[in-house]
């Protein structure tokens, strides 16, 4: 070990490995493993990992110290075939069907019970719970762990490190009492004492009912946290329903004094029906039917909202086909165009925005703009349907797409002997014959299923 730590170039990573030493050793006693080549990729990818740490955290020993250690666990148990990458999500499955098994007899002729060979494997993953205390740490979330299952089986299965790496580390429990949000600090509960917890918790309530989350994120988390606490008698003045009502209350507030995020692009969709981390921390309570309600709630109530606005959004969209044809094209489909403004990029590609624009409206501002720009306009619409996953949504444009190809057409016909007919006449056929038969398929494949569900 002292030798492949000696050819290290880094020597801040040297250093690391020089106190963390005994660490290392420790962990491969416990694992009674005995290859040492492994310990030069751990080597490696902790040099990878360290690149990506932010330097306020580099002076943290424990905070390199745990990071260390599981990264050191997991590779031994990888390299030496007891887990494979993508099976680092499942440790948590398999303490869950140990809690089961030991808490009911399930007979052995029960239709239920796992197949041999699948609890073979929910065997040997506990296994490796029960060898590393820190790994069921982290399956448990004691002490917040400061990347949970999901990053390292992303690390070790695809070789990511994530953009939310960094906001992970930052928002960890080494640096509460650094100038982080309070709902952060209140997060890292286990890290306070009665009357830090107590003052904390005092501190968020107050800016909830002040309505100072804005951030969908902290909505969700706060939200998370109070019933938490609730459920563990810590919010003592507010039962689970109580919280749930409350945080309906607090959408509707915002929504009607406009401070809700009603952007229908493709980000802010997903932050509202995600449950992946967010700021590196995981949704407290996201298991509990009360949170899961709250963000159905929150994804309806927005919704509802975002269409009631999508008239008034719909007149931007002819203003940027005046402007930039490019960028029309990038806020209504997915593009792999390099001109791209990241707040509209793939704004509208899920929301049928479009049925919203009058077709006459729509058509004397194709007709107003250069060949090259109507080209990229209507090419547009062909690419805004080629994808059932967002198509689906999009169905309700199919009236007013029909629409516009008519009074093209129109055009086209009262031009023919010109260029210009020939042109528009090319365009229809180039681009809106394909979307609209997109569009018809997405329709009668919803009516079949519509139909068989019935």
């Amino acid at each position: 070990m002292e030798d492949f730590i000696e050819k290290v170039d880094n020597s801040e990573i040297r250093n690391i490995f020089k106190d963390n030493t005994r660490l290392i050793e420790e962990i491969y006693q416990k694992a009674e493993y005995r290859n040492l080549r492994s310990l030069k990729q751990i080597i490696l990818d902790f040099e990878r990992i360290f690149q990506e740490i932010p330097n306020e955290a580099k002076d943290k020993p424990e905070l390199l110290k745990d990071i260390l250690k599981i990264l050191t666990a997991f590779s031994i148990e990888i390299k030496r075939g007891n887990i494979l990458p993508k099976g680092i999500g499942k440790l948590r499955e398999a303490e869950k069907h140990r809690e089961q098994d030991s808490i009911s007899n399930v007979d052995n002729n029960n239709q239920n019970q796992l197949a041999d060979n699948e609890r073979k494997k929910l065997t040997g993953l506990q296994e490796i719970n029960d060898r590393y205390d820190f790994i069921k740490n982290l399956i448990y979330e004691f002490y917040k762990p400061i990347l949970n299952l999901s990053w390292w089986q992303n690390f070790f299965d695809k070789g990511i490190i994530y953009e939310n790496f960094k906001e992970s580390i930052l928002n960890s429990r080494y640096f509460i009492g650094d100038n982080r949000p309070n709902w952060i600090k209140l997060w890292h509960s286990d890290e306070l004492n009665d009357d830090e917890f107590e003052e904390l918790l005092k501190k968020v309530e107050s800016e909830y009912a002040n309505r100072k989350f804005i951030d969908i994120g902290e909505i969700k988390h706060v939200t998370g946290i109070f019933l938490n606490l609730s459920e563990q008698g810590l919010y003592y003045s507010q039962t689970k329903k109580q919280v749930l009502q409350n945080s309906k209350d607090y959408v509707n507030d915002l929504i009607k004094e406009n401070k809700l995020d009603l952007n229908p692009g493709l980000d802010a969709s997903l932050l509202v029906e995600s449950m992946a981390p967010y700021q590196g921390l995981g949704f407290q309570g996201k298991d509990m039917k009360e949170f899961k309600e709250f963000c159905d709630y929150l994804k309806k109530a927005r919704q509802s909202a975002i269409e009631k606005k999508l008239p008034s959004m719909s007149s931007e969209l002819l203003n940027v086909i005046e402007k930039d044809a490019e960028q029309f094209k990038i806020m209504i489909c997915q593009s792999s165009s390099s001109h791209q403004d990241k707040d509209l990029e793939k704004k509208y590609i899920r929301v049928p925005i479009l049925k919203h624009i009058n077709p006459d409206d729509f058509v004397g501002t194709i007709l107003s703009v250069s060949f090259f720009n109507q080209a990229t306009c209507l090419s547009g619409l062909q690419a805004r349907y080629k994808f059932e996953e967002y198509s689906k949504n999009l169905v309700e444009e199919l009236d007013w797409l029909k629409s516009v190809q008519d009074l093209l057409i129109q055009e086209a016909n009262r031009k023919q002997s010109r260029l210009s007919g020939k042109r528009l006449k090319d365009l229809n056929e180039y681009y809106l014959n394909e979307a609209i038969v997109s569009l018809e398929k997405y329709k009668l494949n919803g009516e079949q299923n519509g139909s068989n569900d019935s």
